[in-house]
């Protein structure tokens, strides 16, 4: 069964949420690359918008946790910082630190 208004993960290529050509333009960017087949463009799309599903999944758990209905930043950061997998991104999402802190650790 589907849920409304969103096709099958399989077909034609038009189940993605996310702008197929602006994918394949930024597929387009990385060096090396001449061309994208639609396969490979279809792929990487409906890739990423899994893996942003489970990162806001991840993240809602710590928002949840924390008694809130708003998402912020120190959900993702909270996230990206203790699951194993999304290793890759502590550079991207850093635990915020306070500037109090900071210079209180210099003196």
């Amino acid at each position: 069964m589907q849920k409304r208004g969103r096709q099958s993960d399989c077909g034609d290529g038009d189940s993605s949420g996310l702008p197929l050509a602006r994918v394949r333009r930024l597929i387009k960017e990385t060096e090396n690359v001449n061309m994208v087949s639609a396969e490979a463009g279809i792929l990487i799309s409906r890739s990423t918008e899994l893996f942003l599903e489970l990162l806001s999944q991840k993240s809602g758990v710590h928002m949840q946790s924390s008694n809130r209905s708003k998402f912020e930043y120190k959900d993702l950061a909270l996230c990206v910082g203790e699951e194993q997998p999304l290793a890759f991104l502590r550079d991207i999402v850093p635990m915020t630190v306070r500037a109090a802190d900071i210079i209180d650790g210099l003196e």
